[in-house]
């Protein structure tokens, strides 16, 4: 390298997927026939994927780690509605519910099953964010945007919808970033005094009680963000603000939301970690306004916060970029391009009756089941 690079000790800790060279060069790499037959040293080998169904995997006889893995076959269902994975469980279907499989409000009635642990991580800077577009009119306001964070009762979204596996979360970094600042103000959720702002703003009511329209869009297969999106509709229902709520599945969501901008606010999940520099960077420095997905689609633009994270980024020494990362911190949260719904930690339904040694790490996500055997 010819500077320093501050997070390039943490790139590691990222996902980088290695792609054998001999099999996807010259080729498009989105339709490559090779995709559905993967190449891995895992401990597990894929021999059959049923479209919206299930994924086989068997022993990896080769594994590189004698005795493991402790299963001769592994499959994954694929079961979209929330309400038949609760039962498959039950059931004895299925033995495992990972992260957003788990209805986080169903977790007190998974756990009467018999023979049935919840263990939670901590998501390498998982969050849930509100992408507020700041293109869409009137969202390029900024005192519509902080009457947006009054007006949205976030602390009933965590206590209801992710009770016990979420945390606040003020401005752009996570709560588990050793940068993250702790002396943040949050927005309080006072409707009273988001309906001031909007007042003095110059954003009245219509004769039937409307200021203005807001397009919430979402995932929807995320019943977490089905419920977020409610809860949200109801709060700004309270300041003459009216949601109109788009579920939309993946492809069209990023098609319609991230590519077209044709929305007001999206709800999705994020990684924000393993260093700002590439989780949370990408959401803000105007260098990234593109019609991609999970770069910055808010079009956020401000000139300081840019040059603040050019400077920063050669910061070798953490109380010095600590002091950078404030900087930063304090700027977005003043302007509220996004607005942070919760950080949250993943839960793992597992019956350990059954399985043993599976989700014992810290971090849940790199779970490859090698451990995991059948329990004497």
């Amino acid at each position: 390298m010819k500077v320093p690079a501050a997070a390039f000790l943490k790139v590691p800790t990222a996902i980088w997927p290695i792609l054998p060279r001999h099999i996807w060069e010259g080729s498009d790499i989105t339709r490559n026939p090779a995709n559905k037959r993967p190449v891995g040293t895992g401990p597990f080998r894929m021999i059959e994927y049923n479209a919206g169904d299930s994924i086989r995997y068997v022993r990896n006889e080769h594994y590189h780690m004698p005795g493991q893995p402790g299963f001769d076959e592994l499959i994954l269902r694929i079961i979209p509605d929330a309400s038949a994975r609760v039962s498959a469980y039950e059931n004895g279907d299925v033995d495992i519910l990972f992260n957003n499989a788990v209805p986080a409000t169903e977790i007190p009635r998974l756990l009467r099953v018999p023979g049935t642990e919840l263990r939670t991580a901590r998501m390498p800077g998982g969050a849930f964010m509100g992408i507020i577009n700041s293109r869409s009119r009137p969202y390029g306001d900024t005192m519509v945007r902080r009457a947006l964070a009054h007006a949205i009762d976030r602390a009933f979204i965590r206590a209801n919808v992710l009770p016990g596996i979420s945390e606040a979360m003020l401005g752009p970094l996570p709560p588990s970033s050793p940068l993250y600042d702790r002396t943040l103000v949050d927005y309080a959720h006072d409707p009273a005094l988001a309906n001031k702002i909007l007042d003095d703003a110059g954003y009245a009511r219509d004769a039937s009680g409307i200021r203005f329209p807001f397009r919430f869009l979402w995932a929807g297969g995320d019943i977490r963000v089905t419920k977020m999106g409610d809860v949200i509709a109801q709060n700004l229902a309270a300041v003459g603000i009216k949601t109109i709520l788009r579920p939309l599945d993946r492809a069209a969501l990023i098609s319609i939301g991230y590519v077209r901008g044709e929305f007001d606010m999206i709800v999705d999940s994020y990684a924000l970690g393993p260093d700002p520099d590439i989780g949370v960077e990408r959401l803000y420095n105007s260098a990234n306004i593109l019609p991609l997905p999970f770069v910055n689609n808010c079009g956020y633009a401000n000139p300081e916060v840019d040059r603040m994270f050019d400077l920063q980024r050669t910061q070798t020494d953490l109380v010095e970029r600590r002091a950078s990362y404030a900087q930063i911190q304090k700027m977005i949260w003043a302007d509220v391009p996004t607005l942070p719904i919760c950080a949250y930690s993943a839960p793992v339904v597992v019956r350990t009756s059954y399985v043993a040694d599976s989700f014992t790490n810290w971090n849940t996500t790199g779970e490859d089941f090698a451990r995991a055997k059948p329990r004497a």
